[in-house]
């Protein structure tokens, strides 16, 4: 039978070893800590100039980039000038949105102090793609008429005082009538007139 103060590990040793562990230092987690957040902080650096620079790469909207984007749309619909139809739309009066659009409240009142009211008023043809749609197209007249209130309402009058913000306004005009009549019926837009006040 073996005696017990022969075992490898007495408890003398055992007590020394203890003592020993708590002396020592146990190896710091800071390294780790900043090895991590360094880690994070460079994926979300690239992430982020992956998706401003590939993903979310949007053209500038000039007029020359704008005129070449309706030229083509032009082009892959050629219609003759006899087959040229138009429908006016007059004098459509629409408010923007209030500038600003929450205004802070009066401090002496409990009431909200309204931003400055704008307006747009403008007058359009709408050159359809051939003769037989026009009939189609007035049908869409009214429905037309309130989604377009909808988007000049959305809209604050620093965007309708840009070339750019026009030409969106455009394209938005024609996107909007073939959408609601789930085919393409609209060709282009001509303003006549374009207030902002």
């Amino acid at each position: 039978m073996a005696d017990d103060n022969d075992s490898p590990l007495d408890s003398d040793a055992v007590a020394d070893l203890d003592a020993g562990n708590k002396d020592a230092k146990a190896p710091s987690k800071l390294p780790m800590i900043v090895l991590g957040l360094n880690l994070l902080l460079t994926i979300g650096v690239l992430g982020t100039a992956y998706y401003t620079l590939v993903l979310f790469n949007r053209p500038v909207i000039t007029e020359s980039t704008e005129r070449d984007r309706l030229k083509d749309m032009k082009d892959s619909h050629k219609v003759t000038d006899e087959e040229l139809t138009y429908i006016k739309f007059e004098q459509v009066n629409a408010n923007l949105k209030p500038d600003p659009s929450k205004p802070p409240g009066d401090e002496k009142t409990d009431t909200q102090i309204l931003g400055q009211i704008h307006q747009a008023q403008i007058s359009f043809y709408v050159q359809l793609n051939s003769p037989e749609l026009k009939e189609k197209a007035e049908k869409y007249r009214t429905r037309f008429l309130d989604q377009l209130l909808v988007v000049l309402g959305n809209k604050n009058h620093h965007e309708l005082l840009t070339l750019q913000g026009r030409f969106r306004l455009r394209a938005q005009i024609v996107e909007l009538l073939n959408e609601i009549a789930d085919e393409r019926l609209v060709q282009d837009v001509y303003f006549t007139e374009f207030i902002v006040m």
